[in-house]
């Protein structure tokens, strides 16, 4: 593959769209104006300030990290252990109540059958352990609105508690000079990466670090799509954008329907705030389609959903890891749907700046 270099952006990206040859990073690389690469001609781009760290994290086996046990954590952890064989070796556990611990140690690795292969071991581990695995999944969360608070975008609401819990890791990382994945699933999770980024220092490669939120809000958009009997929404449908309030639904990019794409957009992002008016807080369905099946797929070289950097922040969008850096799903977007993208960006930019906290 033929290498470039490049004076900004991220620190390594698969061409494939000559949009990314001729312009500066930016959402416009998912927007395909002119035609593809072939194929057989694509580009490795590298960020000549990366050069000499540029990493491939493609293996065929990894060890994992998980840090906190909560709803979330805990179903994530037994989505990895139901499905991950081979792609993980083995799951690392760490959670400051030694407890939950203990519990989630003996529970998962009881779970077994000569008819399955789940034999993948689970162990507890000490704080200072953590960055001795391949890949790191931070799922902690200092709190989670209580049911009926939801005034306000519960997501959004955890920001400032988890970005400090989320610091002091990052410092850790740092110190340990890790050099493995990153993963966040924790709330916000497109603000959170950018958090890890910055509170890195440059000790993190941007590719490194990637954001899990998008999987769930892809099956509730199809869930949703079923019920309004939009029928090929599985195939043609898309989502652009943060695990939240900013996310952008489209039913379609090849027959795009601007009022039909809004409403299901409204829908799915308040699923959540369904789950909780019956009296529950939605952590299943997350911990395993923005988690475990996510993050797998991830791990495969799989096209999956997922925060990406772009443009100085992180942001959903489908594509997946190659040995060569990160391929974007590109494709011809509608001008009205680029302009809701667009302007979802600029959204969560603007709430990052007036939020973010040293």
């Amino acid at each position: 593959m033929k290498k470039i270099f490049t004076d900004t952006g991220r620190d390594s990206i698969v061409v494939n769209n000559l949009r990314m040859l001729d312009e500066e990073e930016s959402l416009n690389y998912l927007n395909i104006k002119k035609p593809f690469l072939d194929k057989k001609e694509y580009v490795q781009k590298i960020n000549r300030k990366y050069s000499d760290r540029i990493k491939n994290y493609l293996k065929e086996s990894y060890t994992v990290t998980i840090i906190g046990l909560g709803d979330v954590g805990g179903n994530l952890l037994l989505g990895l252990k139901l499905l991950g064989h081979p792609t993980i070796e083995s799951i690392n556990i760490y959670n400051p109540g030694k407890e939950r611990g203990m519990r989630y140690e003996m529970e998962m690795n009881q779970i077994y059958s000569e008819n399955f292969d789940v034999d993948i071991p689970i162990e507890i581990i000490s704080e200072d352990e953590i960055f001795n695995s391949d890949v790191v999944i931070f799922t902690a969360s200092r709190s989670v609105p209580d049911i009926g608070d939801e005034a306000v975008d519960v997501r959004k609401v955890q920001f400032k508690g988890n970005s400090e819990i989320l610091t002091a890791y990052v410092k850790s990382a740092k110190e340990k000079e890790y050099k493995g994945l990153f993963l966040i699933v924790s709330d916000p999770v497109d603000l959170l990466c950018k958090v890890a980024l910055e509170r890195s220092d440059g000790a993190l490669l941007p590719s490194q670090i990637a954001g899990f939120g998008q999987g769930v809000m892809f099956a509730r958009a199809l869930y949703f799509s079923k019920k309004m009997q939009v029928n090929d929404f599985k195939e043609k449908g898309r989502i652009y954008g943060p695990h939240g309030s900013e996310l952008i639904v489209a039913n379609s990019v090849e027959d795009y329907d601007d009022e039909l794409s809004k409403e299901l957009t409204q829908v799915t992002v308040e699923a959540n705030l369904t789950i909780r008016k019956l009296g529950f807080k939605p952590y299943i369905a997350p911990a395993i389609s923005s988690g475990a099946l996510s993050i797998l797929s991830y791990l495969r070289g799989e096209a999956t959903y997922s925060s990406q950097y772009i443009n100085g922040f992180y942001y959903g969008m489908k594509g997946k890891m190659t040995e060569f850096g990160f391929m974007m799903n590109v494709e011809e977007i509608p001008e009205k749907l680029m302009e809701r993208i667009e302007d979802s960006f600029d959204k969560m930019v603007s709430y990052y700046d007036e939020n973010k906290t040293d």
